[in-house]
């Protein structure tokens, strides 16, 4: 199995702001309305149609900042589900692995012999996911952390609009009650302010965002390295596992790597001249021996 390596925060990036608070914006936001200051007078438009319209404008801002929010958090779970489909991998492998020992265990004595001698290197399948679940969870309980600014810019702006602006609005016609035409100029300074308010908070939005987005990839980096580290290590004593025991199953199990094959302690070494496949005498190989173990192997140089 290989390491996965995907930065899926960047599918993220594209619409965004680049890392600087004063970025321009209009690529990212739909700003409200900017009226000259005698629009309102100059138009038939009802004061109230005015405001209205003001407000539906901030009903949509608020409304992009939580696509935004959505988005990330779309993006965020993708690529956890991919570490989820990385350890469904894993498990299957370790079921594989297990499937194919039990067999033996029932083959002969010999071979559940080998099979009970070095199965316990193979990882237990509760202790994998313990350990693959854990990778996986640091990085969810990262997740609030990760969109507290971006929420707090969020929750101002709107509570700017639902408090601040409409306190405004009441005072301009609550002061100006004899004089529309105040009211009037009143009411559009204030959604000029508000304006200016708003922009400020989309690009607050947008820079929070694009730092959102870099401790993002370090975030799932370290989640798919400490799930990497858990698959490899996994993998290797599974493949550590049957290697001993096809060796033990194959009358190797005591030879160290550098008798490079022989299964008997007791070696005689002949030389292939003294071979002769046309006599039945040939030389000793137990001539000078004063014993031998269970076996005595005959190698050919």
């Amino acid at each position: 199995m290989h390491k996965i390596v995907a930065v899926v925060c960047f599918i993220f990036t594209a619409p965004l702001a680049k890392g600087n608070p004063d970025y321009n914006q209009d690529r990212n936001f739909t700003f409200l309305p900017i009226f000259p200051d005698n629009y309102v007078q100059n138009t038939t438009m009802d004061i109230d149609a005015y405001i209205n319209l003001n407000r539906q404008q901030h009903e949509q801002t608020i409304r992009e900042f939580d696509i935004r929010i959505e988005i990330f958090n779309q993006t965020y779970a993708a690529s956890l589900e991919i570490m989820n489909k990385q350890l469904e991998l894993l498990i299957f492998e370790l079921e594989q692995a297990n499937e194919k020992l039990d067999p033996l265990v029932v083959i002969s004595e010999f071979s559940k012999e080998c099979v009970n001698k070095y199965r316990h290197i193979i990882p237990q399948i509760d202790n994998t996911r313990s350990r693959m679940v854990n990778c996986i969870n640091q990085a969810v309980h990262k997740l609030p952390n990760l969109l507290v600014d971006v929420i707090q810019i969020r929750n101002f702006l709107d509570n700017y609009y639902k408090n601040t602006f409409e306190t405004n609005i009441l005072s301009c016609q609550r002061l100006n009650a004899k004089s529309p035409h105040n009211i009037t100029l009143c009411i559009t300074q204030v959604v000029a302010d508000t304006n200016t308010y708003t922009i400020v908070n989309q690009k607050q939005f947008a820079y929070k965002i694009d730092t959102l987005l870099c401790g993002c990839n370090l975030i799932l980096k370290q989640t798919l390295d400490c799930s990497f580290a858990v698959e490899s290590e996994t993998i290797s004593a599974i493949a550590e596992a049957v290697t001993l025991i096809n060796r033990c199953l194959a009358g190797l199990d005591n030879c160290k790597q550098t008798c490079t094959g022989n299964s008997c302690e007791d070696v005689y070494f002949m030389d292939r001249s003294e071979v002769d496949f046309s006599s039945k005498v040939m030389g000793n190989p137990f001539f000078a021996r004063n014993d031998v173990k269970n076996c005595l192997m005959i190698k050919i140089k």
